[in-house]
């Protein structure tokens, strides 16, 4: 299992350094950067609940449920690490978003946009949105093969005794953090 998830782990950051690399910033509570990274949070909550509603648990959320899922010291620390791993990676992403949506906006603004240009810049943020979103459904699909079958059915009736919300957080996904 170790492997399986080191091996996910590598691939996933190599696919998503491409996305970011070269970018600088960090995310801001306000001011330009703040729509791209509400905007990214949505995508998170869009993944999320698309995979919730399929049945993949989120790690968060499984952790917040860890007592009563019974969850092994393994098996908390392999989840803890999918969360993690999904912050520090969202972050960065958060922040070549806003890079993206502020050179968007300049480019607008020097009105000698060419079509070509605009066609760039919009598929650069676009496939920055498309990674974050990536990025959390990855980390749904990766909860399950942590967990047993029988912690997932235990899971899955918490769930459902929470009128079908996931445990811990109310259905909603934790302010910059996976859930």
């Amino acid at each position: 299992m170790k492997r399986l998830f080191a091996g996910t782990l590598a691939a996933l950051m190599l696919m998503a350094a491409p996305a970011t690399a070269g970018q600088g910033g960090q995310p801001g509570g306000g001011g330009k950067g703040h729509n791209a990274m509400k905007k990214a949070h949505h995508g998170k909550r869009l993944g999320g609940r698309l995979a919730e509603k399929a049945g993949w648990p989120g790690p968060r959320h499984v952790l917040a449920a860890a007592r009563h899922l019974r969850l092994s010291r393994q098996q908390y620390a392999a989840l803890q690490d999918i969360c993690d791993t999904v912050q520090k990676r969202t972050r960065a992403m958060e922040a070549a978003l806003a890079d993206a949506r502020a050179d968007l906006r300049g480019a607008l603004d020097s009105h000698r946009l060419t079509p070509g240009q605009l066609r760039h810049l919009v598929d650069r943020m676009h496939a920055i949105e498309a990674d974050i979103q990536y990025l959390h459904l990855w980390a749904h699909t990766q909860t399950p093969r942590i967990l047993s079958p029988r912690q997932i059915q235990a899971y899955h009736r918490l769930k459902a005794a929470h009128g079908g919300r996931a445990p811990g957080r109310g259905g909603r996904h934790g302010k910059g953090r996976h859930g």
